[in-house]
């Protein structure tokens, strides 16, 4: 059960089967919420659902939006988070639009004691 320390809270990544993991939040070394993701392994990434939304209204308004968000495990044991966040729409003849992707690296929190006894 690989964990991940970020500003002070930790997230534990635990896979429940092949299509499905299960990210659990520790602050302050208490339990807050967990949440179980859909995907699937493809390249060495478990790349999750695309979420989409799509709204069409033909000549006056339409939506689109999509999310989706991949997870790996590097060599050096840094857990990399690739998230996609594209949207837009358009009203009468206006076109608006908003695309944001972005890359985190997580170092591993190896856990288990030290020679003195006390935990990593």
């Amino acid at each position: 059960m690989p964990a991940f320390n970020a500003k002070g809270g930790r997230i534990e990544l635990q896979a429940i089967d092949k299509n499905k993991i299960k990210a659990i939040l520790f602050l302050d070394g208490e339990r807050k919420s967990e949440l179980a993701l859909k995907g699937k392994m493809k390249n060495n990434y478990f790349v999750s659902v695309h979420k989409r939304t799509i709204i069409p209204i033909p000549f006056i308004f339409g939506k689109f939006k999509n999310n989706q968000f991949q997870l790996a495990l590097s060599e050096d044991n840094t857990l990399q988070i690739d998230c996609l966040n594209n949207q837009w729409g358009w009203v009468f003849i206006f076109l608006a639009s908003h695309d944001q992707t972005r890359h985190y690296e997580y170092k591993y929190l190896k856990q288990g004691l030290e020679a003195n006894g006390d935990l990593k």
